[in-house]
């Protein structure tokens, strides 16, 4: 063979190996790399979703779907296959095995296998592969456990790497236990200089005593997630604090228990976000807090009864300009409504949207200054000592979406003046005061609402003919264990409600036609009359009906449509 003509066939052979296999030579996919590709494909034991169906052999891997090439080099550089936001259905989950083929993507930047049913192959070279991937900046393996529980030290070895997510959770759907993940030693976490998010959560840290001495030493971070892993306690000393960038650090459902002012996280004035939920801290909230002057996202609450809960000194966060979300639910210790009011940001404008205060033993009365916080969005004091008159100065609220005072001592009569600007309000509960006596007339003025909670309010009378069409539009009403007579309002099929209760009033007439896309129904304790209508066949969506103590006569109706019942109840006690 001529030299030219031996030349020619080598140039065929490169290009054959390195090229596209589509034709459009302005997108190369490199033949080493579809291999790889597919070979990782055929670990996949269920895809319902088809989410790889684009991974066909001979089609050019820089156009399958998840996968991101270099359009200089036709090299892949991201895998984009892990489960989003957007991905909530089952049948989305990839199934199978995490081929070490993956290994060979010499240039890869990005993996995200995030939150699919996804495993390593047991007794692989997984582990000793980790360091071999040194391009890695973005890696994404939430839900995946390793062979042996423990995380891989040769993680230590991606100096890139800047976004590390291993944190156990899966969509959701959580472990039965954290046995299976925990790793006694992090020390290899501080060979990463360039990392800035860490996600660990739901990996049982128990076994990491130094855990707060070894992330103080990647000064990089922006972003700590150590949520569910079993952490002891925040109150290790640290010489010199390192994490001078860090922003958001959640440490929510750990079992710290110790006083609050010992944790180590209070002297970080960078951070915007700060999550302890259902930890066991309790006592004195240090003053350091207060020159926080970042922080936009405090949640210091707890999922039920709390026997040591925390302590807000006179004036602890009113520098707290940009706070916008706080959380002391079920998370403060007996205080006055004026202590608590007097330690909240003092700032023009003011930042603060969410204000959550509920399930504590707040004494005092609403003072007429809240009606300065005019950016609320959710305003929640439900079960609390609260007694008195709600001031007329939260009608100056008029970006309040939600409002919860339920459960309090809170008397007299709400004015139309009161609600007169709360023309945004969609979820409101009043229950347990005493709101009446009489059908309260600002009500219509709520013609957007979806959820309203009036039970136990001392309301009389009958429903006023505008109540069909003010509530239009609502999905949930309780108006139960009032003193409301007369019959059910007229037009009620065409109302969006999805739950209806009315227990314990004094109701009578027979049954109106009800809405039809009712779910849930409830009128016992009544004396309605006369026979269940035909139409209550006409809302085919209910699961929950009781009609129990009334005065109705005969039998139920068959409804053939109506099969989603799962508890009726008819008796008269």
């Amino acid at each position: 063979m001529r030299p030219t003509n031996k030349l020619l066939l080598l140039l065929v052979i490169v290009t054959a190996a390195t090229t596209t296999f589509a034709g459009d030579t302005t997108t190369l996919c490199v033949a080493q790399e579809h291999d790889a590709l597919l070979a990782f494909k055929r670990g996949i034991t269920s895809d319902p979703a088809g989410r790889l169906a684009s991974w066909r052999r001979g089609s050019d891997c820089c156009r399958w779907k998840g996968v991101v090439c270099s359009n200089r080099t036709g090299h892949v550089l991201e895998l984009h296959l892990g489960m989003d936001e957007q991905m909530e259905d089952d049948q989305s989950y990839l199934s199978g095995q995490i081929s070490q083929s993956l290994f060979s993507l010499e240039h890869l930047e990005h993996l995200d296998l995030g939150n699919n049913w996804l495993e390593f192959p047991s007794g692989g070279q997984t582990p000793t592969l980790w360091g071999c991937r040194k391009s890695l900046t973005y890696l994404n393996l939430s839900g995946i456990s390793f062979d042996d529980g423990m995380l891989p030290p040769q993680l230590g070895n991606l100096s890139n790497l800047q976004y590390l997510d291993l944190s156990y959770t899966l969509d959701g759907r959580q472990p039965e236990d954290l046995r299976s993940m925990q790793p006694t030693d992090l020390p290899w976490l501080t060979r990463l200089p360039l990392l800035h998010h860490l996600d660990l959560s739901w990996v049982n840290l128990s076994m990491v005593h130094d855990w707060p001495h070894i992330v103080n030493m990647i000064p990089s971070l922006k972003v700590l997630y150590l949520s569910i892993c079993k952490l002891e306690s925040a109150n290790q000393r640290l010489p010199h604090l390192n994490l001078t960038r860090i922003e958001r650090l959640d440490l929510s459902y750990n079992n710290f228990d110790h006083p609050s002012e010992s944790c180590w996280f209070w002297n970080i004035t960078s951070l915007t976000y700060l999550n302890l939920q259902d930890n066991l801290l309790y006592g004195q909230f240090p003053r350091t807090l207060g020159k926080m002057t970042s922080l936009q996202f405090f949640d210091f609450s707890f999922s039920g009864n709390n026997l040591m809960a925390g302590v807000i000194s006179p004036n602890l966060m009113r520098n707290l300009c940009n706070l916008e979300v706080l959380n002391f639910e079920y998370g403060l210790s007996s205080s006055s409504m004026t202590q608590i009011y007097e330690s909240l940001p003092r700032c023009s404008p003011s930042k603060l949207r969410e204000l959550n205060l509920g399930w504590n033993n707040i004494t005092g009365t609403l003072p007429a200054g809240i009606g300065q916080f005019t950016s609320f969005v959710d305003l929640n004091l439900c079960n609390n000592h609260l007694t008195g008159l709600v001031p007329s100065e939260i009608f100056m609220l008029n970006n309040l979406t939600s409002l919860c005072l339920a459960d309090n001592n809170l008397t007299g009569i709400i004015t139309e003046e009161v609600f007169s600007g709360l023309t945004r309000l969609k979820y409101i509960d009043l229950s347990s005061n005493q709101m009446g006596p009489g059908f309260p007339p600002w009500l219509q003025r709520l013609a957007g609402v979806d959820y309203i909670d009036m039970e136990d309010t001392g309301i009389t009378g009958q429903f006023p003919y505008w109540f069909s069409a003010a509530f239009s539009l609502a999905k949930k009403l309780d108006f139960s264990h009032n003193q409301i007579n007369g019959s059910l309002p007229n037009n009620m099929e065409n109302m969006s409600l999805h739950h209806l209760l009315l227990d314990g009033n004094q109701i009578t007439g027979e049954m109106p036609p009800l809405p039809r896309n009712l779910i849930s129904f409830s009128i016992s304790n009544n004396a309605s009359s006369g026979h269940i209508p035909e139409s209550i066949c006409e809302s085919p969506q209910l699961q929950d009906m009781d009609l129990g103590s009334n005065r109705l006569e005969g039998e139920f109706p068959r409804c053939l449509r109506m099969r989603k019942i799962k508890s009726l109840i008819l008796s008269n006690n």
